[in-house]
């Protein structure tokens, strides 16, 4: 092989973990790790990345740096990608708030008493269930028991 396709092998595989890298992070945002520990910033989830390149492809120091500072600034721009998702998700779920509490304001003007606090059991009693099945797991298709194994 010649030294330019050896090259491009490398950057390849570069590319690669640093798309599963940054990827495996992002499903983790806003989760604690084990035992409680907080996130790690982008600096250092960059620096990571890069040590364990480094010592996978056999990194000399001067690529290091440059590897460094591709994965960091990669790393800071996935996060503020994710911070923009997480204030749009956020929005999303006040307005849907905004929208449900307009809507029993104004079917409470048209329910009695009786009525209105019933409808509110029930929508509580959903929010129980849905609660539930969220801890449960998926539930089980017709017909299917238990594995056995």
């Amino acid at each position: 092989m010649t030294k330019m396709m050896k090259q491009a092998i490398q950057f390849l595989f570069l590319g690669l973990a640093l798309v599963l890298a940054t990827s495996a992070f992002a499903q983790r945002q806003g989760r604690p790790g084990p035992e409680g520990r907080t996130q790690m910033s982008a600096e250092e989830r960059a620096k990571m990345m890069t040590d364990r390149q480094k010592e996978n492809l056999g990194l000399t120091e001067e690529q290091y740096k440059k590897v460094l500072e591709i994965n960091t600034n990669h790393a800071l721009k996935y996060e503020a990608q994710r911070a923009e998702v997480q204030k749009a998700r956020e929005a999303r779920m006040n307005t849907a708030k905004d929208i449900e509490a307009s809507r029993e304001a104004e079917l409470r003007k048209v329910l009695n008493d009786e009525q209105f606090n019933k409808m509110q059991q029930n929508k509580q009693q959903m929010r129980e269930k849905a609660q539930e099945r969220k801890t449960q797991g998926p539930p089980q298709r017709k017909g299917q028991g238990p594995r056995k194994g």
